[in-house]
């Protein structure tokens, strides 16, 4: 698992977190300088173990996904959307047992 540095749409840097099969799980939004981007990183690295950090979510079409809070409560990162909640909760699971040690790249 890792995560990815790059530059999106209107030059703003992002983050996503993808897992060890290439599948990006989880993303973060756009911010212009990359301090804030690692300064996210880190925070999901911490906050995503912790329960009451996680903001469980479903849209209107029926998918489930969940959100990512800082110390704050700003939004850090959202997950892909999942078909059930119960596919949801697993790889929040399975995410939350390695996202403390995942690497940070630039990918141009």
């Amino acid at each position: 698992m890792k995560f990815e540095v790059y530059k999106g749409n209107n030059d703003d840097l992002s983050f996503r977190l993808v897992d060890d099969t290439g599948k990006t799980v989880l993303l973060g939004d756009g911010y212009r300088y990359k301090e804030v981007i690692l300064n996210n990183i880190e925070t999901v690295k911490k906050n995503l173990p912790l329960n009451d950090s996680i903001e469980m979510k479903s849209t209107a079409q029926g998918k489930y996904f969940f959100n990512v809070k800082g110390n704050y409560g700003q939004l850090v990162g959202s997950s892909i959307e999942f078909e059930s909640p119960e596919l949801r909760d697993k790889w929040l699971r399975d995410i939350q047992k390695k996202v403390g040690k995942s690497e940070v790249i630039e990918v141009r």
